[in-house]
């Protein structure tokens, strides 16, 4: 076995231990896990063809994008979420790519960043009628239909405080 073969192997042996971690909910294990096959991958001796090079990129951060949103770390979540978003678009599958939006769409948006929700909302729709994907297009809608409602909860709210302080 090649070196670069070897590493590969041990990202693969890493990326099944993590997920068991992540399964068995030791998160920060699994995180720890992931964190450390990225720099492995990321090392320029490594000659991996690009296509194998984003798919191990795709798993790690797919794990890593889990398990983020698992324990709550939605700075990260969003951080690997796009990370993820780039490598489906660069491997050119949509279906994922769709999938995803709508979920870093829904974090945006439980985080009060409407504005990127909303593109990223727009995107999924885009993104679903090319594939077909009936229902992921009908998630999509409902929630950019829903985000003026959201917005307006937001709205009442901050009026309500900004009395009751008066």
């Amino acid at each position: 076995m090649t070196y670069t073969e070897e590493i590969l192997h041990a990202i693969s042996i890493v990326l099944v231990v993590a997920n068991f971690l992540l399964n068995t909910r030791r998160t920060l294990k699994a995180i720890e896990l992931c964190n450390e096959s990225l720099v492995l991958l990321s090392n320029k001796v490594l000659s991996v063809k690009k296509p194998l090079r984003q798919k191990f990129y795709g798993l790690i951060y797919h794990t890593m994008f889990e398990a983020y949103r698992r324990v709550s770390y939605h700075t990260n979540a969003i951080s690997c979420g796009r990370k993820l978003l780039t490598i489906h678009h660069e491997c050119g599958d949509a279906f994922q790519e769709g999938k995803l939006s709508i979920i870093l769409a829904q974090i945006y948006q439980s985080q009060s960043m409407y504005a990127e929700a909303k593109e990223l909302y727009e995107r999924a729709i885009t993104i679903m009628q090319k594939t077909g994907n009936i229902r992921g297009e009908s998630v999509a809608f409902g929630e950019l239909g829903n985000m003026p409602l959201m917005l307006r909860y937001v709205r009442i709210n901050y009026l309500v405080r900004e009395t009751i302080e008066r």
